[in-house]
This record gives C-alpha cells, structure tokens and sequence, in this order.
C-alpha cells in the first residue's frame, strides 16, 4: 500500500507536524488527522525511482509515456500547479493548493 505525507495544520494555516499514513490506491485524501482531529492537507510528491541500477535512457520520454497508458505532468516553478505534458488520461492541469 502506498504511503501518502499530510501537513498537520494550527488554526492559523501553519504547519505543525508531518503525518504519513499508509492508504489504498485512490482513497480519498485525509482532511483531519485520525487521533488528535486537527486539519491537514496532502502534501503532493513525486514517486521516487531507483535510477541507479536501471537505463532510463529516453524510457521516460512523453511520447512513450503515452503509449504505456501514463500520464506526465511537468511543474510550474512560478505558480507550483502541474501541467500535462503529454497525451496521457487526466486532467490538463493539477494544483495541489486547490481545495485550501
């Protein structure tokens, strides 16, 4: 199952602890931490891939991507909103501050 990271926040939207709980693939976000009932928020990562021991050389790129059935977003440094950036399924644009 994989492990999904939450910014536990005080009532002045400032962050108060790094909780990790471990969910299934596609359940619904965690909106208040489980014992304390305090609000969080998720906090988006990109997965983590072991690059050392394997040839990434142009696997990753766009195009084959989207063949395999995966979608690529890119982020934004100016605004930190993702943007699609090949021809995968899913929305064109993710922002992970939405819903805040």
């Amino acid at each position: 199952m994989p492990t999904y990271t939450y910014e536990v926040t005080d009532s002045e939207g400032k962050v108060v602890e790094i909780y990790e709980a471990e969910q299934p693939l596609g359940a619904e976000p965690l909106k208040n931490h489980p014992i304390t009932g305090e609000a969080m928020r998720k906090v988006y990562t990109p997965p983590r891939i072991n690059a050392t021991y394997a040839d990434w050389d142009g696997k990753l790129e766009a195009g084959r991507l989207s063949k395999a059935g995966f979608t690529k977003y890119e982020k934004d440094k100016t605004t930190g909103r993702y943007f699609k950036s090949n021809e995968g399924r899913g929305p064109s644009e993710l922002d992970p501050h939405a819903g805040e």
